[in-house]
């Protein structure tokens, strides 16, 4: 958060004319509410982008910020830590529906979260 504790967000899509399957986008929702829950708490980012792309096949979902970069050493403290249940519980919603979540690094600071879930149509296994 820069000092006036604002954050800047924008959403851009693009080929999002696919319905995602009810289960799999309350999931999906709540992952990127974790998300900026610990971009909020942790990344000291004054800019947030969310992108969302869809195919027949693939969900592709990235949150990128501006922050300290941070972000990636506490959520590798939350893995190791048995009772830090924010990272584990975006694992764990991942998982149920078929998807992943890789962080790197942002160039020229902040941290970049890519989910990806394939098969997230109504009516797909």
């Amino acid at each position: 958060m820069n000092k006036n504790k604002q954050v800047e967000i924008s959403f851009k899509t693009s080929g999002n004319g696919h319905l995602v399957d009810r289960e799999k986008a309350l999931n999906i929702y709540r992952v990127v509410q974790e998300l900026m829950n610990n971009i909020l708490k942790h990344a000291q980012a004054t800019e947030v982008q969310i992108s969302y792309h869809s195919t027949p096949t693939l969900l592709s979902i990235d949150v990128e910020d501006d922050g300290n970069g941070l972000l990636l050493d506490t959520l590798e403290q939350f893995r190791r830590k048995t009772g830090s249940l924010g990272l584990k519980n975006i694992e764990s919603r991942l998982n149920i529906i078929g998807g992943s979540i890789n962080f790197a690094k942002r160039a020229p600071s902040g941290t970049v979260a890519q989910i990806r879930v394939e098969n997230y149509q109504p009516g797909i296994a």
